[in-house]
């Protein structure tokens, strides 16, 4: 951001340069501010590399040196955010802000300093809602002029702590895009407004009623007041001066070809214009400042042309609303800036940063020579020296060497002054979750062979942290207990996934191969955490994908790091008593290799009544509770054959003898749900044993 002071002449005073100490910003910077002691107030925003803008203010001195400078933001989110529209500084020193929040009317007063006193949002009625400008007293009251439905005229009056004074909407003649507001020494206000290439101007009195409106051949973007109470207007091609109820007088077009203009302001009837090029608005463009003392020095650039058309508009329409106001909160930073150099001075600075780094993605790497002062440097030098991790894929502008793990530019075009040459690099990062938390290191450097003020900061280097996402996960089946025999038809699994890196999961892809015993004719998709679609084969091959899922780490946002998806199949038929159906799947992370489940194991268990036959005087089991086995010390002589454990629903579910050293023997029930069991044993004679036991 450039500011300059100029004598009265137009010659140079001094000129200061000032930029954040963050390379990779910027500030963008509106009209200045006189401030009531000497110096300027500069709004703009601040624009970070993460894409989001914040409005900015910077005080400076008289003499253009930095006073303070503040970062803003509101909790108004969202449809722009919030944009400072204009600032007025009191003879106090506070400062009025008047701004456009989520389509609603903004007022604040700023301390000394720039810190926040308070901020409030005024819902305007109406389908459209534009703040276009504001009038300030010094007792900090205020006019705001603003646009509703489409092209009324809409006046709001606040006293100096944001109190509504009056209020009035005016549904005026056709669409209006309103433009100015100007306050006349009686406490009248006049309006400029335009629609179509027609230009109207409009008369309220001081407390907000509707006087006049007439409409005029031109569209002015701007109106001011000379000292004898005429109207200066300027529109795209032209400049009038008007009479005080808006009748032409005298009409100019300027002399200067190709170029447009905006009056900027009058002052003791002096008119300060500015001249671009016609068609640099949104382009670099050659910029001149005219300043004419009186309306009779406008000849020095101006001839005179005809008057455009005018004439009286009907009375317009005019209505009070209410509206809600609503305390906002105003958070401020200090804006971290300081001077930058003069158009005498040069200083190559090297700057560069990068994208995110994630295992198996492509990772951008953005470097730029930033020529800080206004002086053109000579031709460039440029190396890129990237982390042995990376492969070179390839750059915006091809290097003239790639040597192991550096890149280089030589011979690069001169940097003219106050202005930069970028170039974007995109390596490739291996698949490989194992790199996650690794440091990539990656260094930058811009030489030339002028003399430079500060050679320093040609070299930079950057540190990126690989992140990714990266997944712990389970797969349930039901019922867990046991597939009945007799009773159940059906078996429900559950897959269940988290993302416990360090990053967001963009895709996720679940692949199950189903067991052969599975009918894949009869697979009915259940619950999904996340839209996805599916594909099954008839072999049973089947496969989730969760596309752009976003689904954070659970370090940003734990309860929106999980997903599951959920789905029912039949066995074939007819199954038989100690089948087992064991499952599992493979579930992957963007481009990380996959991560398998723990099995889903589910037995056929049948339910009969007891067995006939002896029973055997009943046996302690231990340990108890139990985990992994259970232990008895059975009677002499006693083999048994068959072993089931009885759940207290009367399932009855197969396990297996793992040890039989004499008359002590274990049985495995690790794969038991917890819960209370009895175990069921029985020999080849029929004779049969009891004993409860607890499952852990």
């Amino acid at each position: 951001m450039e500011l300059g002071q100029l004598q009265p002449d137009g010659q140079l005073v001094w000129d200061r340069r000032v930029m954040h100490n963050n390379p990779t910003t910027t500030i963008t910077p509106n009209f200045p501010v006189p401030r009531p002691g000497g110096g300027h107030l500069i709004h703009g925003r601040f624009d970070p590399p993460t894409h989001w803008k914040n409005p900015c203010i910077v005080a400076m001195a008289p003499n253009g040196q930095l006073e303070w400078a503040r970062i803003y933001k509101t909790d108004t989110t969202g449809l722009g955010g919030c944009e400072f529209l204009k600032l007025d500084e009191l003879p106090t020193g506070e400062i009025v802000i008047t701004a456009t929040s989520m389509g609603a009317l903004s007022v604040g007063r700023l301390a000394l300093g720039g810190v926040p006193i308070w901020f409030r949002r005024y819902a305007l009625p109406g389908s459209f809602v534009r703040v276009m400008d504001s009038n300030v007293e010094t007792d900090g009251s205020m006019t705001a002029l603003c646009m509703v439905n489409d092209g009324d005229i809409q006046l709001v009056r606040l006293d100096g702590n944001g109190a509504v004074v009056w209020n009035y909407t005016y549904a005026v003649s056709g669409s209006q895009y309103s433009s100015d507001l100007t306050q006349a020494a009686d406490g009248s206000y006049y309006v400029a407004s335009m629609a179509n290439g027609i230009g109207f101007v409009s008369h309220f009195n001081s407390d907000g009623t509707f006087d006049w409106q007439r409409r005029l051949g031109t569209a002015p973007y701007a109106l001011k007041l000379l000292s004898n109470g005429d109207l200066m207007l300027s529109t795209p091609n032209r400049l009038v001066r008007t009479t005080a109820s808006a009748v032409p007088l005298e009409a100019w077009s300027s002399l200067i070809p190709g170029t447009t203009y905006g009056l900027i302001d009058v002052r003791n009837d002096s008119i300060f214009l500015l001249h671009r090029d016609a068609a640099g608005w949104n382009n670099d463009s050659w910029t001149a400042l005219q300043v004419s003392t009186s309306v009779n020095d406008l000849d020095c650039a101006y001839e005179p042309v005809a008057l455009p058309l005018s004439f009286p508009e009907p009375a317009a329409t005019t209505y009070t609303t209410t509206f809600n106001s609503y305390a906002d909160q105003l958070k401020t930073w200090t804006m971290n800036v300081g001077p930058g150099l003069t158009v005498a001075q040069l200083d190559v600075q090297a700057a560069a940063a990068s994208g995110p780094a994630r295992p198996g993605f492509h990772y951008m790497v953005y470097t730029d020579a930033l020529n800080n002062g206004g002086t053109a440097s000579g031709p460039l030098t440029r190396t890129l020296t990237f982390d042995p991790l990376l492969t070179f894929e390839n750059a915006s502008i091809p290097p003239t060497s790639v040597t192991a793990n550096t890149l280089t530019w030589v011979g690069a075009s001169a940097v003219a002054g106050y202005d930069n040459s970028p170039i974007s690099v995109e390596f490739s990062i291996p698949p490989d979750p194992l790199l996650l938390g690794t440091q990539l290191v990656t260094t930058f450097s811009a030489t030339q062979v002028n003399p430079e003020t500060d050679p320093a900061n040609n070299t930079t280097t950057i540190t990126r942290l690989i992140t990714g996402s990266y997944d712990p996960n389970d797969k349930l089946v039901q019922p867990s207990e046991g597939f009945h025999f007799e009773n159940d038809s059906v078996l429900n699994y559950t897959i269940r996934f988290q993302n416990t890196g360090n990053d967001t999961a963009f895709t996720v892809v679940v692949r199950d191969t189903l067991s052969m015993s599975l009918d894949v004719s009869t697979f009915k998709l259940g619950t999904t955490s996340h839209p996805c679609t599916y594909t099954i084969t008839g072999s049973g091959l089947l496969v989730f994908t969760f596309a752009n899922i976003l689904l954070p780490d659970s370090n940003t946002n734990e309860p929106l790091s999980h997903g599951l998806v959920d789905f029912s199949i039949r066995p074939i038929q007819p199954v038989a008593l100690g089948q087992v159906f064991t499952n599992a799947a493979d579930i992957y992370f963007d481009f990380n290799p996959p991560i398998r489940t723990p099995d889903a194991v589910v037995q056929v268990v049948d339910q009969v009544g007891m067995p006939g036959g002896i029973v055997l005087s009943g046996v302690a089991l231990f340990p108890v509770p139990a985990q992994h086995v259970v232990q008895a010390e059975l009677p002499t002589g006693y083999q048994p054959q068959v072993t089931v454990a009885v759940a207290t629903d009367g399932r009855r579910i197969p396990i297996e003898q793992v040890s039989n050293a004499g008359q002590n023997h274990q049985w495995d029930v690790q794969h038991l749900p917890p819960g209370a069991y009895t175990l069921h044993l029985t020999d080849r004679s029929g004779r049969f044993i009891s004993a409860r036991f607890v499952k852990q």
